[in-house]
């Protein structure tokens, strides 16, 4: 059905585009493609990158319209520390006690010299042009109003966060922002995994997980002059780390996430916004939800990469049995006795495999 709308690419497009890079493998640099399809169709000024095992019960226009004007309405101040955070309502409150206390929280440790907030681009090095705004005024005389009404450049659906002091597997995953220095993948060493520089830890960048984000003409541009100078990262550091140390506007849309269990809300939040102990640190320091150590809490949500559960809550809801820890539920027969799954609308991710099994 996508046949006369589809537009091909290979690998060695890559390599000719972004000589310097060294490794053009679609696994770390899926983004490669989209700014070359930016490039030869500058008529598009938004692209969703969505993936093909990502599902939305519900109106796919609606949802990534509100997705769009609640991401235009975000102020700037504070945005990319906020953009760390979880929002769970029965811990947090309405959305704005959740926001004003966000704000508390960074103005507090702000104050006592715990963290310095973003504030305008942040450059790996005086060579780097950055091709975002400069602030109007200083931080402390804006009262969260520049950014207002200003598109994103970048929409994600997954916290934004700083993965330096993490134990997150891909953070070093980093070409030639240390001159010359990149990994090196082999069929010995696939991940080069001891591959380090010193200068990381001080390098200005950001992840999120998964790639199913909007990204604007401007961030595709900036992505794209960073890979012509031969500097690029790990697909899901690549656009989240551009806007920051090139000053563009990224928005962490927080959407309805469903659980496959119930969590004392008290312990959802200290495990998913665990922050060591350090006022305003949400998800970036050792204790990490996004460890690997840590990252089974995903196991049950119904957007996560790793997580079992969208691929169930999605065969339930087509009318189909599924398996779980509970038993194997829903079907035809299961139907009738219980009648048909209604979900409001949520994503799901990811859902693999989506036929029927034959008995």
């Amino acid at each position: 059905e996508f046949r006369d709308i589809s537009i091909l690419w290979n690998e060695k497009l890559c390599t000719e585009w972004y000589p310097g890079i060294g490794d053009w493998q679609v696994y770390w640099h899926q983004f490669m493609p989209l700014q070359w399809f930016s490039k030869t169709h500058p008529e598009f000024d938004y692209v969703w990158n969505w993936e093909t095992d990502a599902r939305y019960v519900g109106n796919h226009y609606h949802f990534l319209e509100q997705i769009a004007a609640f991401s235009r309405n975000v102020p700037r101040k504070h945005l990319w520390e906020r953009n760390q955070r979880f929002y769970f309502p029965e811990v947090h409150g309405t959305y704005q006690d959740y926001i004003d206390d966000t704000n508390s929280i960074i103005a507090n440790a702000t104050s006592r010299g715990l963290i310095t907030p973003v504030w305008g681009p942040q450059s790996y090095s005086p060579k780097q042009e950055p091709l975002g705004p400069n602030p109007p005024r200083t931080s402390d005389q804006d009262n969260y109003t520049w950014g207002v009404n200003e598109e994103a450049d970048l929409i994600t659906l997954q916290p934004i966060w700083d993965p330096t002091k993490t134990g997150w597997d891909f953070k070093h995953k980093i070409w030639n922002f240390a001159e010359g220095k990149s990994p090196h993948f082999s069929p010995d060493k696939p991940l080069d995994p001891s591959f380090y520089d010193p200068s990381f830890e001080t390098l200005p960048r950001r992840v999120f997980i998964n790639t199913q984000v909007r990204l604007s003409k401007t961030i595709l541009h900036a992505m794209h002059v960073e890979n012509q100078a031969g500097r690029t990262m790990q697909a899901e550091m690549w656009p989240a780390t551009v806007a920051l140390q090139h000053g563009l506007k990224a928005v962490y849309a927080p959407h309805p996430n469903w659980l496959d269990r119930k969590w004392p809300a008290w312990y959802l939040d200290a495990v998913f916004n665990a922050d060591g102990g350090k006022a305003a640190r949400w998800g970036v320091e050792g204790d990490s939800v996004y460890n690997r150590d840590r990252e089974v809490n995903f196991k049950g949500w119904s957007w996560y990469y790793t997580s079992y559960f969208p691929k169930v809550l999605y065969r339930r809801w087509l009318g189909w049995k599924a398996e779980d820890g509970l038993g194997n539920a829903g079907g035809e027969e299961w139907e009738k006795k219980h009648g048909r799954m209604c979900l409001p609308g949520m994503l799901l991710h990811p859902v693999k495999d989506v036929k029927e099994e034959q008995t």
